[in-house]
């Protein structure tokens, strides 16, 4: 953060601080989401019983412009990234611990997992359990 000074709370929606205490998702699930084969990623993004929410995502996404795939160099440079941001080997994953202001971080993960980091951020208890919803689903 460039201007601490400036910021009084804050929000961190479908973070993880990339401090190495990650547990990554399984190998069959980064196979699944990098086999360039819709149906592996939609049935790894959409458990069964999702139906209609990966409709929801197709509909929406398929409103956008075509784009180019991304180049392979690309690819695999991202992937570099976050493995690199899983194992905490990227210093910027280790200034999560200097937050000094009321944070939540959520994701899309069960309230019960929520980490709250200041009392001042009111309770989890608004909304929909994000549960159900897809990865990267915001609440």
């Amino acid at each position: 953060m460039l201007h601490p000074g400036q910021v009084r709370r804050l929000v961190l929606c479908a973070s993880y601080p990339g401090n190495g205490t990650a547990v990554p998702p399984s190998r069959q699930a980064i196979n699944a989401l990098t086999s360039n084969d819709p149906q592996q990623v939609m049935a790894d993004l959409f458990p069964a019983g999702q139906t209609v929410a990966q409709n929801t995502y197709l509909a929406a996404i398929s409103s956008y412009p075509a784009a180019p795939a991304a180049p392979a160099n690309t690819v695999t440079a991202q992937g570099n990234a976050v493995d690199q941001w899983w194992a905490g080997s990227d210093p910027a994953g280790q200034q999560a611990a200097k937050i000094a202001v009321p944070t939540l971080i959520a994701d899309s993960m069960p309230r019960s997992s929520y980490r709250w980091l200041d009392a001042g951020v009111p309770t989890p208890g608004h909304g929909p359990d994000p549960a159900p919803c897809p990865r990267g689903c915001v609440i």
